[in-house]
């Protein structure tokens, strides 16, 4: 049978309102409030929450071919009370539910979007014109990511437009865009004119997992990428569709498929990856009615890849434990069939029979992945005491340690977690779990442990993981305290959270899902330290964590610094809120650091304080820089994060070696909002003699017009015959060194320098660049140019807004 609704209306009642935050928020519970947020998506960042329910619309529209979306968009669904609040929401994409007034009928649901798009816990029904995501432009640099979650699409597309038959969905993210596509069910829809129920597009890495292609008329699934971006498909299913999966313009050495269920491929380059696939029937337990679960004998159960590209989320598609037994199920909705041995931990002890100990020595000796659980009696917390030579085990073989499997144990799903199992190595200890040099076969999953009292030694750390592939950490605390809010428990300092290197590699720390999130406080060096990576690219993902915050979100027990990449390649910090620490938010180190990216992070900002209505935004600021880069490394990429509030500058880059900031949103730091050189503000240079290697910053001649909307024109100095990205912002108030800041992005441009008309000087290249925002009147007005290396400039001199449109000036709009 179909998955039943909790609610089934078509909710038809009061229209929503924004509510005042960093980013602008809307609750919706109609058709109608649901399209006037996706038309204010184009003055702002946006996130518009969707409460359960059938919504009923004629076409959908945010943005246009011509108009679309320059900000980023989010669309959650899910929620059930007025305030759209986190508890209660159901992650169940079945309850949220969009189709045209006939299904099937000539109309579409169309998103155009050039940030960051999240779609989330939503299904899109009926559409005959089809689900279109698109991109109209690119700037060289300006990467972002776009995530389908919990999504889906079905019986859509086949309509005709122009006398073809249109397909069911359409993604097309542009040049610069990553895409995901997790827990994603597409299913019973129509084959466009080209064959195609689903067609991709994009020069850019596309990551598709743990999702559901089935019974599409045409081919389910059709990719045109790029041969240098990656494609990973994993733990999916293709069944019953004309064609499974059909893949173009991917090179062989960037395309992997690994244990996914096919029905039928058409590749032009085979996979270098292929792993795991096989062509069995998944068992579906009622596809006729749309009902996509396996049944209890499929052979898609406890058969999946361990983490997929992209890591593993905590929960399937509808909220359940995403992995039962020892290995994740293919396709979005886990089974509760179990494969594992479960060993359980009913004892403090540090070792003996019923001890964590014990549990991994037996772990260690018994073939294929299995599960730690705990049923320590007694009330929450309950402490495990480590001392010198009585310390863990190290982890040789793969295990999943459940420690919100304690009785009391509450995952942090609408709120901080309630954490009821603690190691705690009583100062003595320099590691208090250790995945070793030559555990190279091991993957570690660790969740609901909080860890605390190591040694002060260099090194030292709560977890160790030195070697293995495809480790998850996820949900636990690391410093800080453990246990119920009426009885807490501390952890005590550790010297480090987590030190991360050598052999280890493909590592989740945190997830995209609030269960995922890990809280780290009161390290004496790093929260987390990655580096001397022997493995490249090392590929540790630190995903949406508290770094420095306390788990409410309010107040700080920081870290000496948040996270450092040192000596290592190919990382991700991404999401995570890295505020309150003494020292820097991120460093990046040495000559081996590179490749690393740096993206979407709230460095300075506080998770849960509210802005009151004509006040200043509390922060929690760093006590040294934002983001600092030194000692050569090189090609980093930190963009799109929201940096404020910290004693130092928002961003040093101590040596300018072609790290690409850009998008960020940088203001009230104590310093320069970006210091190239860490030596203050660094003067034009106009001479290829004499210059510095420093990118010249752009000079602001004139910033005026209208209140949302304006032009800036200004010209940029810099070597002859090249290509640069000017980039504009606006700030509250100018920096005190005049230089400003940058608190919103609000246009860009691209421009050429022409030949030099003196031999061995610069030039200089006109801008106009049209900016637009939602108050441009009484605002400071800055800019940055990038080169196509990616060096940055630090930010211009301050200029002030002339709002010029008289006619509106007193109000009259």
């Amino acid at each position: 049978m179909r998955p039943s609704f909790l609610c089934c209306v078509i909710l038809l009642v009061a229209a929503a309102t924004p509510v005042a935050r960093a980013d602008t928020t809307w609750c919706v519970n109609n058709a109608t409030s649901f399209q006037q947020a996706l038309n204010a998506a184009r003055d702002d960042d946006t996130i518009i929450k969707v409460w359960r329910g059938e919504y009923v619309t004629l076409d959908i529209r945010g943005g246009t071919f011509q108009d679309d979306l320059d900000h980023n968009l989010t669309v959650l669904g899910g929620y059930s009370d007025a305030a759209c609040s986190e508890a209660g929401r159901s992650l169940d994409p079945a309850l949220t539910v969009f189709r045209p007034v006939t299904i099937g009928g000539a109309y579409s649901f169309d998103l155009y979007v050039d940030g960051d798009l999240l779609l989330k816990s939503l299904t899109l029904r009926g559409y005959g014109r089809g689900v279109d995501v698109a991109s109209t432009t690119s700037l060289f640099g300006s990467d972002t990511r776009w995530t389908l979650d919990r999504v889906r699409i079905e019986r859509s597309g086949g309509a005709l437009f122009e006398g073809a038959a249109q397909r069911a969905l359409l993604l097309a993210p542009g040049n610069d865009a990553s895409l995901r596509l997790h827990q994603v069910v597409l299913a019973d829809n129509a084959s466009s004119a080209s064959g195609c129920s689903a067609q991709v597009f994009t020069e850019e890495d596309v990551v598709v997992q743990q999702s559901t292609f089935a019974r599409n008329a045409g081919t389910a699934l059709c990719i045109n990428g790029a041969p240098d971006a990656p494609l990973d498909v994993d733990n999916t299913i293709f069944w019953n569709n004309a064609l499974g999966l059909a893949v173009h313009n991917v090179s062989s050495a960037n395309f992997h498929l690994r244990h996914n269920t096919l029905d039928g491929t058409a590749f032009t380059a085979l996979p270098s990856i292929d792993v795991g696939n096989n062509s069995f029937d998944p068992q579906f337990l009622d596809p006729a009615a749309g009902d996509y679960r396996l049944a209890g004998t499929s052979p898609a159960i406890n058969s999946g890849v361990m983490p997929p590209s992209g890591g593993q989320t905590a929960t399937d598609i509808v909220g359940n434990p995403r992995v039962v037994g020892g290995i994740v199920d293919r396709g979005p909705w886990e089974t509760d069939v179990s494969n594992a041995t479960v060993l359980v931990v009913t004892t403090t002890a540090g070792a003996g029979a019923g001890s964590l100990a014990s549990a991994i020595e037996q772990s260690n000796t018994t073939p294929g992945t299995q599960v730690i659980r705990f049923a320590i009696p007694g009330s929450c917390p309950q402490v495990i005491f480590q001392f010198a030579g009585q310390g863990l085990p190290d982890i040789t073989d793969s295990v999943r340690i459940e420690g919100y499997s304690q009785p009391g144990s509450v995952p942090g799903v609408n709120g901080p977690p309630t954490i009821c199992v603690g190691l705690w190595g009583n100062q003595e200890l320099s590691t208090l779990m250790r995945v070793f040099i030559g555990g190279d076969n091991v993957s570690l999953d660790v969740s609901g442990i909080g860890f605390g009292g190591t040694t002060f030694a260099s090194g030292a750390a709560a977890l160790t993981l030195l070697a293995g592939n495809g480790h998850q950490v996820s949900g636990n605390q690391f410093g800080g305290f453990i246990g119920p809010p009426a009885n807490p428990v501390a952890l005590n300092v550790l010297q480090n959270g987590i030190v991360a290197g050598f052999a280890a590699s493909n590592v989740f720390i945190g997830g995209s899902d609030p269960a995922q999130r890990n809280y780290f406080n009161s390290a004496n060096a790093a929260a987390i330290d990655i580096g001397s990576s022997t493995v490249h690219p090392a590929n540790v993902q630190v995903l949406n964590n508290y770094i420095g915050p306390k788990p409410l979100g309010l107040g700080t027990d920081g870290n000496t610094t948040g996270v450092v990449l040192r000596s290592t390649d190919g990382n991700f910090v991404n999401g995570n809120w890295i505020s309150g620490n003494r020292g820097d938010g991120v460093l990046l180190s040495n000559a081996g650091t590179t490749g690393n990216i740096i993206a979407g992070n709230q460095i300075g900002r506080c998770p849960a304080c509210l802005t009151p209505p004509f006040g200043s935004e509390p922060l929690l600021p760093n006590g040294g820089n934002g983001v600092h880069i030194r000692l050569g490394a090189h090609d980093n990429l930190v963009i799109a994060n929201a940096i404020a509030g910290n004693v130092g500058a928002g961003i040093v880059d101590i040596d300018g070696l072609s790290n690409l900031l850009g998008l960020n949103r940088i203001y009230r730091n104590g310093a320069l909002g970006i210091d190239i050189g860490g030596d203050g503000v660094t003067p034009n240079n106009t001479s290829a003699q004499t210059g510095d290697g420093v990118q010249n910053h752009p000079v602001i001649g004139l910033a005026g017009g209208g209140f949302y909307d304006g032009t800036v024109s200004g010209g940029l100095t810099a070597p002859p015959g090249q290509t640069y990205v000017i980039e504009v912002y606006q700030s509250d108030a100018c920096d005190p060194s005049g230089r400003g800041e940058g608190q919103r992005s609000i246009g860009a441009t691209a421009v050429t320098t022409p030949p030099s008309p003196i031999p061995g000087f610069y030039s200089t290249a006109s801008f106009s660049v049209a900016v637009s925002s939602t108050g441009l009147a009484d605002r400071t007005i800055t800019a940055v140019a990038r080169n196509e290396a990616g060096d940055t400039s630090e930010f211009s001199p301050c200029v002030s807004y002339l709002y010029s449109d008289v006619i509106f000036q007193d109000d009259f709009e």
